[in-house]
């Protein structure tokens, strides 16, 4: 499940622990604003007398109301500034081990945080703070949540990691293990692997101690195992032991879905499948595309028309690129992008992937992929029913074929609508081979088999933190 695919392994826990954190030092900073607020207009020894009275009087409504009244600003502040922090990179892993990237990380976090706070502070035409506790607010929140990340980052780097029994070998536990040993994960885990033989004829290192110093057993998937090996993994489970086959331990760590591995099985028994949601959820997801399409349209109306107009001025050809593409159950549609290549650009070569530094691409062109300002005119699209805003990104027919007859579940696809951005576009790069189509295969089928309001948020987040850090494609 998504949540448990969030908030199950090791990095996704300190994240989780990190928010927490960052939350309750913001309530703890705000309420320092409070105090200096007070200081500073010399009201805090007046209400601090009211409070006392009101304790003493047992006016026990008024206090919760104060109370209330306080947690409803922390709760608004924490709702800015953890999505900034997310988005500008503040619960990537690698920041805690460097002092120099979390330091500019944080400073752009809270600052940004600190002006979008003030903005919808403004917005009530009276600020709830003095100029000098914005200033205390950005110094202390900064000098705060600076000394929280550097205690974890210390903390992190004494604390026993996550230990992994690999019993067995298969694909996905060679991927699984490639995967954890990135220089931003290996901190976190401690893998040892076993074959099967040894895993019967020795038990697990430890013996009776083994619940101390093993965390998850992972057997293989992919090939057939003996009775005696079954019997002996299901023991292990039943004495409290966590176990999982490979394939569930790559698609919680990895957030893929190893489609060539896969047993079709997973779609009939799966009941979280975007494809067989039912259609009370169907109408949600589609009132959810209605709203942000027409919000989108409307705020973007300014920059399209000036985006047109660099676009006419900047190279000859059309204004807009009109392609063809294959919606859910291969219903063709007209998508709708502005032109960032040559006119006729595939007039010789005929249908081939865009690539990375790709020579037809214009000068402007690079910038409004970078940015996916050439995306824009698709909330159209999304207004009309051709696509979502969340889905995997819509194919072109000729390439719909190709991919097809090179795997064999990639029909699955074609069972949700096409979106505008999707869990592939924030996870992996440019698909220009049959490989990397292979790749972004992988991270759809997981967005289809995993399919929750939660993941939807969490992609809207992560093409933001694209967008802002110009990473498109």
């Amino acid at each position: 499940m998504p949540l448990k695919s969030f908030f199950g392994t090791p990095e996704k826990k300190e994240k989780y622990s990190l928010i927490i954190g960052d939350m309750i030092c913001i309530s703890g900073v705000l309420f320092l604003c409070f105090l200096m607020q007070l200081i500073l207009k010399g009201n805090l020894a007046a209400f601090a007398g009211n409070i006392a009275r009101l304790v003493l009087l047992t006016k026990v409504v008024a206090v919760i109301n104060l109370v209330f009244a306080f947690v409803g600003f922390s709760l608004v502040f924490c709702l800015v500034y953890v999505p900034v922090f997310y988005i500008t990179g503040l619960y990537e892993m690698d920041w805690l081990f460097s002092k120099k990237r979390m330091i500019v990380k944080l400073g752009a976090g809270v600052f940004i945080g600190m002006i979008i706070v003030i903005g919808l502070s403004n917005a009530g035409h009276q600020s709830i703070f003095m100029a000098e506790v914005w200033v205390f607010q950005f110094l202390s929140l900064f000098i705060v949540l600076f000394l929280w990340r550097y205690a974890r980052s210390k903390t992190l780097s004494i604390k026993k990691p996550f230990r992994i029994i690999f019993t067995g070998q298969d694909i996905l536990i060679s991927r699984s293990t490639e995967y954890l040993n990135s220089p931003r994960l290996k901190k976190l885990f401690h893998m040892t692997s076993l074959s099967e033989d040894d895993f019967l004829r020795d038990d697990i290192p430890g013996s009776a101690s083994v619940k101390q110093d093993y965390d998850l057993i992972v057997y293989p998937i992919t090939k057939k195992l003996s009775q005696e090996y079954l019997v002996s993994l299901v023991k292990k489970k039943f004495q409290g032991y966590s176990v999982c086959s490979s394939l569930t331990f790559f698609k919680n760590i990895a957030g893929s879905y190893p489609v060539l591995e896969v047993n079709p099985q997973w779609l009939v028994d799966s009941s979280t499948s975007l494809a067989l949601k039912s259609q009370f959820q169907q109408r949600i997801k589609r009132v959810l595309d209605i709203l942000l399409s027409l919000v989108g349209l409307i705020l973007s109306m300014p920059a399209m028309l000036v985006i047109a107009g660099l676009v006419k001025m900047t190279s000859p050809g059309p204004i807009f690129f009109v392609s063809e593409r294959l919606g859910i159950y291969r219903r063709p549609f007209r998508l709708y992008k502005f032109r960032t290549m040559i006119a006729d650009a595939e007039r010789q070569s005929g249908p081939v992937w865009a690539q990375k530094d790709d020579p037809r691409v214009t000068l402007l062109g690079k910038f409004l992929r970078k940015t996916r300002l050439d995306e824009l005119p698709q909330f159209y699209n999304i207004l009309k029913g051709n696509m979502s805003f969340i889905g995997p990104r819509p194919i072109r027919q000729f390439f719909a074929e190709k991919l097809s007859r090179e795997f064999p579940y990639y029909f699955l696809r074609f069972y949700v609508k096409p979106g505008l951005t999707g869990w592939a576009q924030v996870s992996g790069d440019y698909g220009a081979t049959v490989d990397e189509q292979l790749k972004k295969l992988e991270y759809e089928m997981f967005y289809i088999h995993e399919y929750s309001l939660f993941l939807d948020a969490l992609i809207i987040l992560k093409t933001v933190q694209h967008v802002l850090r110009a990473k498109g494609q």
